[in-house]
């Protein structure tokens, strides 16, 4: 049975991205008040690392070119700038065919 830190999670995922996508780098951090206040600290945390690639956030799934974020076509982290706070609960990953939307509960 695999074991996990969870002390090193969030900042071995965002090392893990660092690592795999490429270009992505510190010119792609988001400013600590960026992100909505009411989503958690770890979500917060990747935002923070990972949240203007590739193009600032407000910039990414807006017409006429639709740029992507992280993770691309198929399966994608919504921009920041998109998040919404509805019922106590936020969708902040989906996927294009819809097999999966990863939600949290807003306390």
């Amino acid at each position: 049975m695999m074991s996990f830190d969870t002390k090193n999670l969030i900042p071995d995922i965002i090392q893990f991205v660092h690592l795999r996508v490429p270009g992505v780098g510190v010119i792609h951090r988001m400013h600590r008040d960026e992100p909505p206040v009411w989503i958690p600290e770890p979500l917060k945390q990747i935002y923070e690392a990972l949240g203007n690639y590739p193009v600032p956030n407000n910039e990414q799934w807006r017409a006429p070119n639709w740029i992507r974020g992280l993770f691309g076509t198929q399966d994608t982290l919504l921009p920041a700038a998109t998040l919404k706070n509805e019922n106590l609960e936020s969708m902040f990953t989906s996927s294009r065919c819809v097999l999966f939307r990863c939600w949290n509960l807003v306390f």
